[in-house]
């Protein structure tokens, strides 16, 4: 941002006050020569930042109104999409060739999560819509009319595969030491906590099993966990990974969902409490 005239002229009074050669510009009259070629260099100083912010800003704009050809736009182009049964969304082109849509109506902005993975050859868009933990696929009409949406948009000769997938499942077993001291603690509640930490996962996250262990030992009646076995599984229950398993001695620390949100299968997980 340009500075003001008088910013600038203060501060050239200011630095000929530390050079000594200038010490014989001494005049205190405000109409003394040399305090007239000050102000002058400060007028010249001062239009000169201002046409650079000119041509800053004029730069920003045209940045804001291309493309950026990164997994970001995508994304923000994907949760921008709009469905209606009754009334179809019309897209049109601007000036700048960038479809958008005629009507911006948020009300029908059925997408609230998506991200974008790139491979050597395709963009992979993953999409969901409804809110956490009620994320839903998006149907077969959706996904088809998401489709002929992002391929208006992409970049020419782009492969695009869209993906919408239910949620995952977690199998959780585990042995809890809690202290009576603090309070029972019931397997409903030990299972509440990892499924608190599940739904407050970034989208398309990862699960440290480090995490998960913390997040139950910050409940002050949990003395300490012994994790036995973590599996995730498909939304049909078909293994996906083995993330833990004690017996077997399977530590992978980490699991990247494939469906980008997981949720706790409680029925099928196992806590074992131990008072100590």
């Amino acid at each position: 941002m340009a500075r003001t005239v008088n910013q600038i002229y203060d501060e050239i009074l200011q630095n000929k006050l530390t050079r000594r050669e200038l010490d014989d510009l001494d005049s205190t009259s405000q109409t003394a020569i040399w305090k007239l070629f000050a102000y002058i260099v400060a007028l010249s100083i001062h239009l000169h930042e201002r046409i650079f912010d000119t041509h800053k800003d004029e730069i920003n704009q045209l940045i804001l109104s291309s493309r950026v050809h990164s997994g970001k736009w995508y994304q923000q182009i994907a949760l921008a999409f709009q469905y209606s049964v009754d009334s179809p969304q019309n897209l049109i082109v601007t000036d700048t060739f960038v479809p958008r849509y005629e009507v911006i109506d948020d009300t029908k902005k059925i997408i609230t999560r998506a991200t974008v993975r790139e491979s050597p050859r395709r963009l992979y868009i993953k999409v969901n819509k409804g809110i956490v933990p009620n994320l839903q696929v998006l149907t077969p009409q959706e996904i088809a009319a998401f489709t002929s949406y992002i391929q208006s948009m992409r970049d020419a000769g782009t492969q695009i595969v869209v993906q919408s997938f239910p949620a995952e499942k977690l199998i959780f077993k585990a042995q809890v030491d809690y202290t009576p001291k603090m309070g029972q603690i019931t397997k409903e509640q030990v299972f509440d906590i990892v499924d608190n930490y599940l739904k407050n996962l970034n989208w398309d996250g990862v699960i440290h099993v480090q995490d998960i262990e913390a997040a139950l030992l910050k409940d002050v009646r949990v003395v300490d966990i012994k994790l036995i076995y973590m599996l995730a599984t498909q939304y049909n229950d078909l293994p996906i990974f083995e993330i833990y398993n004690l017996p077997q001695g399977i530590n992978n620390k980490s699991y990247a969902t494939v469906a980008g949100h997981i949720v706790l299968n409680r029925l099928k997980s196992e806590i074992t409490l131990n008072a100590v």
